[in-house]
C-alpha cells in the first residue's frame, strides 16, 4: 500500500533485507504439501492453545510448544522457501521494454558481455574457460525465475570468487543505470528468440515491446494505444494492406518496416525507424535480413502469442487460417499478471 502511493509509486523500492519469499510460491502443489507438512505440528499445538481459555492448565505449556513449532518448522521451509535479494530486487525497469532499448542492449552485450557469456548468452564465450566459476546459460527457461532488478544489481555490482576473487566486474562503474536496464532488455529478447527458434515457441510469456508507429490517417501511436486490441504484426519491405478484422474483435495491423520509403495503407500503422524491426527479429529468432514475410499476433493483454512464416503450417496468407488465429488468442488472452516479474507494463 505504501509503496503504491504518491510519491512513493514514482521512485524505486529499495528492500532492506538479505533474503525475500519466493514469489508464486503457493502455486506450486508440491511446495503447498511441503508447507502443509511442516505446519500440521504447529496447527496442532494451536489447537492446544485454544483449547487451553478453557481448560487453564494446558495454556502455558501449549503456547510454549506452539512456539517451538512454530521455529522449527520455520527453520525447515526457510531454505526451500526464501532466496537471496539485494536493495534492487523489486525495481522496475524504467524503459518499458521499448525495440530502442532491446536494440541498445544487443550492442552492449556484443561489446562488453559476449567474450565471457558468448554471442547467444550461453556462457560459452571465449573468456568463459579462464574464469572462476562456470557462466550460466541464460537461454534457458531458468533465467525467468531471476527478478530484473536482482539481474540488475548482479551487473552493476558484480560477481566474487572464493578467496575476493572476481568472477564478474561491476559494470556499474562504467554503465550507466539505462545502459544496465536495456541489457536486462536484450537478454529477454534474446532468451525468447532463442527459444522460438530452438521450439517454435516462447518458453515465457514476453510482452509487446514499446515502439513509436504513424498509421494512414497521419496519427502517431505507440504501445499504450493498442491495449486491449489484438495486434497483428506483419515484418514488411513494401506497403502492405491490412487484411480486414474478424467481426466483433478489435483488431490493430502495424507493419514493421526498416525502409522509411514504406508508408501506411488502409487501416494500418508502420513502425518509425529501424529498432523496431531488429527488437521483433530478435525475439522471433530471425536474423534481421530474414525477417520480412513474419508475422506475429499479440492478444489484448499485450503478451506476444503466435509467430507465422512463410511456409509455416496454417497458412496465414489465406484469410480463413488467420482469423481463426485471431479469435483463439482473443478468445483465450493471457493474464495481465503471466510474466510474474518480468511482466507486462500496461
Amino acid at each position: 500500500f505504501l509503496a503504491s502511493g504518491i510519491p512513493a509509486v514514482h521512485v524505486q523500492p529499495v528492500w532492506p533485507f538479505s533474503r525475500r519469499l519466493v514469489l508464486g510460491l503457493l502455486a506450486d502443489p508440491g511446495a503447498r504439501l511441503m508447507l502443509l507438512r511442516a505446519f500440521v505440528p504447529s496447527l496442532i499445538a494451536g489447537a492446544l492453545v485454544a483449547a487451553g481459555w478453557r481448560w487453564r492448565l494446558i495454556f502455558w505449556p501449549a503456547l510454549a510448544g506452539l512456539a517451538a513449532c512454530l521455529v522449527l518448522a520455520w527453520l525447515h521451509i526457510e531454505p526451500r522457501v526464501t532466496v537471496a535479494a539485494y536493495p534492487t530486487t523489486f525495481d522496475v525497469s524504467p524503459t518499458g521494454f521499448a525495440a530502442a532499448s532491446i536494440v541498445r542492449g544487443a550492442g552492449l552485450f556484443a561489446t562488453d558481455c559476449a567474450m565471457c557469456h558468448g554471442a547467444n548468452a550461453q556462457g560459452d564465450g571465449t573468456r568463459a574457460k579462464s574464469l572462476a566459476v562456470a557462466l550460466p546459460d541464460l537461454t534457458t527457461p531458468d533465467f525467468w525465475v531471476t527478478m530484473p532488478g536482482d539481474l540488475y544489481w548482479v551487473i552493476s555490482h558484480g560477481i566474487e570468487a572464493s578467496r575476493g576473487a572476481s568472477a564478474m566486474p561491476a559494470f556499474g562503474r562504467r554503465l550507466s543505470s539505462g545502459d544496465i536496464w536495456s541489457l536486462i532488455d536484450f537478454l529477454k529478447a534474446n532468451n525468447a528468440g532463442f527459444s522460438m527458434r530452438t521450439s517454435g515457441m516462447w518458453n515465457h510469456p514476453v510482452p509487446l515491446p514499446r515502439f513509436d508507429a504513424i498509421c494512414a490517417d497521419g496519427s502517431a501511436i505507440d504501445r499504450d494505444d493498442l491495449s486491449h486490441k489484438v495486434v497483428h504484426l506483419i515484418a514488411a519491405d513494401h506497403t502492405v494492406t491490412p487484411p480486414p478484422a474478424p467481426p466483433g474483435v478489435p483488431l490493430a495491423t502495424i507493419v514493421l518496416v526498416h525502409d522509411k520509403s514504406v508508408k501506411p495503407a488502409g487501416t494500418a500503422c508502420v513502425t518509425l525507424g529501424s529498432a523496431a524491426w531488429h527488437a521483433f527479429a530478435l525475439l522471433v529468432g530471425e536474423k534481421p535480413e530474414a525477417l520480412a514475410g513474419t508475422e506475429v499476433l499479440v492478444d489484448q493483454n499485450g503478451w506476444l502469442r503466435l509467430r507465422w512464416r512463410p511456409g509455416d503450417p496454417g497458412n496465414w496468407d489465406q484469410g480463413s487460417a488467420l482469423d481463426a488465429a485471431i479469435r483463439s488468442i482473443a478468445a483465450h488472452p493471457l493474464a495481465l499478471t503471466a510474466g510474474g516479474g518480468h511482466g507486462q507494463l500496461h
